[in-house]
């Protein structure tokens, strides 16, 4: 049986395409009823017969490449016909066999019961007098109760083929079989939800199947609008896949992992697991990330998430030729890439399960606020105010243990020295929880040029792992009455080749600059622009070039002392000399 959810109505706007290709269009939703599926579906094993949860899941653990394959089929196309599948949200039939047989197949690898959340959604362009029906699809992997909350695994099983010429005009018979997008990121899912069920989880896993996502993210957006405070509160992270099996030509296999700020932690746990089980694959961070996928509602509510996909172009668009056609089929799909980004998620969220409880900061633990919002500006102004947020955590699957405290240490380091923000203890959070200290700056002459926000943990009476206990996030500030802050060579002695050394500036405000390099006698070896007027344009902060860079025609030198000389253009082209030193050692 399926619980079916209560009725409303929400005016959703029209807006663009997310991914960057045509059109989409808003439309009013209520809930609704979906059918169930009456007959075995073909070329699947059948699903008749589920029972308890040990019954019922395949004997071997690990993902299986065959059964990624043989869902993306079934996905795409018509077992009884051989012919292309559609999987547009307003093909309510199809999708609706579709839809009930991913229900049934989740409830036989979970143990757990299928919710049909449903809603009716307005044609819009497509159908200006009509409604059409809809749903997302719950199921919950329960785990024994030790840790309080659950993980979320997401993917959307819609299709469309808006870059088909005559779609608008065709599609109630027009195919839209997703085999890519987002067939793979469906027979992930399952895979995942396969392999999870042979565990004991210590937190619930919550698997969700969005619909309308090819209309503008409706569903995942309905999902969370429904949701509890207290439901949100439960949720520790949520994992969202959306196509995963194009390599472009000549790339190597990668994933994009897509996140932003604040979800931040859970990406840097992902990427250390894949760096475990698949070092080889390529793995392309996107922070902050896109609000292309069904990530976003989350995000919007305040619940970190964050989405696996093939990776984009440099200008973060979908490189998949094939993207949003009937000519999405399985023949266009790399399952050795969709395999490996499924084992590697699989992997993550087992080892979230058997973390034990850990005193953290990790790389993303810092974060900025400014003019009330977080921020990934890093360059700021003397009068502005930053609040500098740092997040002490736990990564463990466990509470930690009674009597257990945390010591946190929060300096602020530049040109004049450290300065202490916090320092203090408190008790550990529980299970991937965290504890958030504030910090106020009011920005003056003194931080103007580079700063360095440097933070510190230890831990009493629990698993301290001092790899990551200590973390930095640098800052700059312009203003002031003086540019050119400090400059220098590193290292300093030169004990490598000279090319690798850099040579560094910190400013107070964007410049142009002159750098000479003398032997003692005063001769000049080599002469370098820098700026934007010479294209290399510098910020306030540290600015450092390699020398092999700056200045390639010099080098390599012999052992022995030489001399620096930096010419600062002011607004009025008036300049100022600066002097240095640095030493050469074979």
């Amino acid at each position: 049986c399926m619980n079916r959810g209560p009725a409303r109505s929400i005016d959703v706007a029209r807006q663009p395409d997310p991914h960057g290709g045509q059109m989409r269009f808003g439309f009013d939703k209520k809930w609704f009823f979906l059918p169930a599926l009456a007959a075995a579906v073909l070329s699947i094993p059948s699903m008749e017969g589920a029972g308890s949860r040990e019954d019922t899941v395949a004997e071997e653990a690990a993902v299986s490449a065959d059964s990624l394959w043989a869902m993306v089929r079934f996905l795409s196309v018509d077992p009884a016909t051989s012919a292309l599948r559609t999987r547009f949200t307003f093909r309510e039939e199809p999708l609706s066999l579709v839809a009930d047989s991913l229900a049934s197949r989740l409830e036989r690898y979970t143990g757990g019961t299928a919710a049909f959340l449903q809603f009716d959604i307005e044609g819009g362009a497509y159908a200006p007098d009509s409604a059409f029906t809809a749903s997302n699809i719950a199921v919950r992997l329960e785990g024994d109760g030790s840790v309080d909350g659950a993980f979320y695994v997401t993917a959307h099983y819609d299709a469309i083929a808006t870059h088909d010429e005559g779609w608008m005009e065709h599609w109630t018979t027009h195919p839209a079989p997703g085999a890519n997008d987002n067939g793979t990121g469906v027979a992930a899912l399952l895979e995942i939800a396969r392999v999870l069920s042979e565990r004991v989880m210590p937190f619930d896993v919550v698997f969700v199947l969005f619909t309308a996502e090819e209309l503008g993210l409706l569903g995942s957006e309905d999902y969370v609008e429904r949701m509890t405070p207290a439901e949100k509160e439960e949720v520790l992270g949520l994992i969202n896949l959306d196509m995963l099996g194009y390599v472009d030509g000549g790339s190597e296999p990668g994933v994009l992992v897509v996140s932003n700020l604040s979800s931040g932690w859970l990406a840097d746990l992902a990427i250390e697991s894949f760096d475990r089980i698949d070092p080889a694959l390529r793995k392309v961070l996107l922070k902050p990330g896109l609000a292309i996928f069904d990530h976003t509602p989350f995000w919007s509510a305040g619940m970190s998430a964050i989405s696996f996909s093939e990776p984009f172009s440099e200008d973060n668009r979908v490189l998949y030729p094939y993207y949003h056609s009937a000519a999405d089929t399985i023949g266009h799909v790399d399952f050795g890439q969709v395999e490996r980004i499924t084992s590697a998620v699989a992997d993550l969220v087992a080892s979230l399960a058997e973390a034990p409880a850990e005193a953290s900061l990790l790389s993303s633990d810092i974060l900025f606020y400014w003019w009330g919002g977080i921020t990934n500006r890093r360059i700021f102004e003397t009068g502005d105010t930053l609040v500098v947020r740092v997040r002490p955590r736990n990564t463990g699957a466990a509470d930690p243990p009674e009597g257990a405290v945390i010591d946190l240490t929060v300096r602020l380091e530049n040109r004049n020295g450290s300065e202490l923000l916090y320092t203090g203890a408190f008790p550990p959070p529980p299970a991937y929880r965290e504890v958030s200290i504030d910090l106020p700056i009011l920005l003056g002459e003194r931080h103007a040029g580079e700063n360095v926000i440097h933070a510190v943990i230890g831990a009493s009476g629990m698993d301290d792992d001092p790899s990551d206990n200590e973390i930095r996030e640098r800052f700059s500030v312009e203003g002031g009455s003086e540019i050119l802050l400090d400059h220098h060579v590193q290292p300093n002695p030169i004990r490598s080749r000279f090319g690798d050394a850099l040579f560094c500036v910190n400013l107070a405000a964007e410049t142009d600059l002159k750098v000479e390099i003398f032997d003692l006698e005063g001769e000049l070896l080599g002469r370098a622009f820098l700026g934007s007027r010479s294209g290399t344009p510098l910020q306030a902060g540290l600015n450092c070039f390699p020398f092999g860079d700056m200045l390639p025609g010099v080098g390599p030198l012999s052992s022995g002392v030489y001399l620096y000389r930096v010419v600062l253009y002011d607004g009025n082209n008036r300049e100022r000399s600066f002097t240095g030193r640095f030493a050469v050692e074979k």
